[in-house]
């Protein structure tokens, strides 16, 4: 008997939720994001019912905004230089400084784009060097009116990371969460360096805060820590934090120049845009700071407390040295926590926070941490010694991170969709 006649009811499937985004940074980490979320849409729909619509791109050439959508294979196409033929933008000299303008013409030439500046239909694009910066757009109620942000509105946070003032990602960040956007991130300076206003912010705003990819990648370091390990008392916390770090070392063992080994990293994607963040231990203490804020944030912690050293002395007759003894350097990060503390000491924390070069045995955990693997081990009473690794070669595990978060907030505010 077919149901419709049976007096039985049939439940129609849910309504698929469009979570609208916005995405700063369309880097390497940025643009393997995208290229996830295209190559992950049907599961995202039959697994969570649910599909990302970016509405807000910004990178160091300019921002695009659309309410109905961006095309991401044209933004992606655009940013490898596959995408158009020059012909069709001879007459648009705006195109070869910003390189996102292509896509509001190619929109345009399409006829998809509305000629009204309040159209809502229009695509806009603001060039890097108007007045209006990305974070002053996220505020502005006309590029964003009050109902972009009035369902569950996800900002992702992949620009370059700048440990001096945090730009644009801090004020990005407090812009997003002030107008009532959830954060996910992947660039480590804003939680480096506001760490707890941050979170206050979002508190206070209702919103989630998102940041497992700036430790380790696509290695769930921040969820293994908080979650799994939930009612652990941590004795000590250790980790090869850095992947540029590890593989140069590992190559120099290998024979081959620093200099070579860096242009490498930085080919692939993998290694900051200075550098120095990473040789001389800089990424590996931003990371360690935001997993031990992560897990303890009743302690007052600097990054200055975090005693910090580099690969940069590290040479080639030292690796052969160590080599003979069959060990190996590899920088570590590591809190491990005090026998004896003065509490007397309100200032003090009874943890020693450490990333320096260690020599460690081939067969160490982290020793065997080889080229771009990352690794973590935690130690604590119920769990006793847990150890995780990963090889991310690439920023498409550290992209796969932010769309781990970006799920976390879907499942978290079902509720409220």
């Amino acid at each position: 008997m077919s149901l419709l006649f049976s007096g039985r009811s049939v439940a129609s499937p849910p309504r698929e939720v469009v979570i609208r985004c916005g995405l700063v940074g369309v880097g390497s980490v940025g643009q393997s994001l995208l290229r996830i979320m295209k190559q992950k849409a049907q599961l995202l729909k039959e697994r969570y019912n649910v599909r990302f619509l970016f509405v807000f791109l910004a990178d160091s050439s300019g921002t695009l905004v659309s309410h109905h959508g961006l095309d991401i294979d044209r933004v992606l196409a655009l940013k490898t230089g596959t995408g158009f033929d020059q012909q069709n933008f001879d007459d648009f000299d705006t195109t070869i400084k910003h390189p996102l303008s292509m896509y509001k013409v190619s929109l345009s030439r399409d006829k998809k784009a509305n000629s009204t500046d309040r159209d809502l239909s229009q695509i806009w694009f603001y060039p890097a060097d108007t007045s209006a910066n990305i974070a002053q757009l996220l505020l502005n109620d006309q590029t964003l009116p009050e109902e972009t942000f009035r369902k569950n509105f996800i900002l992702f946070e992949a620009s370059p990371v700048d440990m001096k003032t945090g730009e644009p990602g801090l004020s990005v960040v407090r812009n997003a969460i002030s107008r009532g956007a959830h954060v996910v991130l992947a660039n480590k300076g804003p939680m480096a360096l506001a760490f707890q206003e941050l979170h206050q912010a979002a508190k206070t705003k209702k919103v989630n805060l998102l940041y497992g990819a700036t430790v380790c990648g696509g290695l769930p370091v921040i969820n293994v820590a908080k979650f799994d390990l939930a009612v652990a008392d941590f004795t000590e916390i250790r980790g090869v934090f850095n992947s540029t770090s590890n593989y140069i070392l590992t190559e120099m063992a290998a024979g081959r120049t620093y200099e070579t080994a860096l242009k490498e990293a930085q080919r692939r994607g993998i290694a900051e845009t200075d550098p120095t963040l990473d040789v001389e231990g800089h990424d590996s203490a931003n990371k360690l700071y935001i997993l031990f804020s992560t897990l303890f944030p009743h302690y007052t912690l600097s990054l200055k407390d975090i005693e910090t050293e580099g690969i940069t002395k590290i040479t080639k007759e030292k690796l052969e040295e160590a080599n003979g003894q069959g060990k190996i350097y590899k920088l570590v990060a590591s809190a491990v926590k005090k026998t004896q503390h003065d509490s007397s000491d309100a200032n003090s924390i009874p943890w020693a926070l450490t990333v320096k070069p260690e020599l460690l045995p081939k067969a160490d955990f982290l020793g065997a941490c080889d080229g771009w693997q990352m690794g973590v081990e935690f130690h604590s009473d119920v769990f006793g010694s847990m150890y995780h690794k990963v090889d991310e070669r690439e920023p498409t595990p550290t992209a796969a991170a932010m769309l781990r978060d970006a799920i976390s907030v879907i499942t978290s505010s079902r509720k409220d969709v």
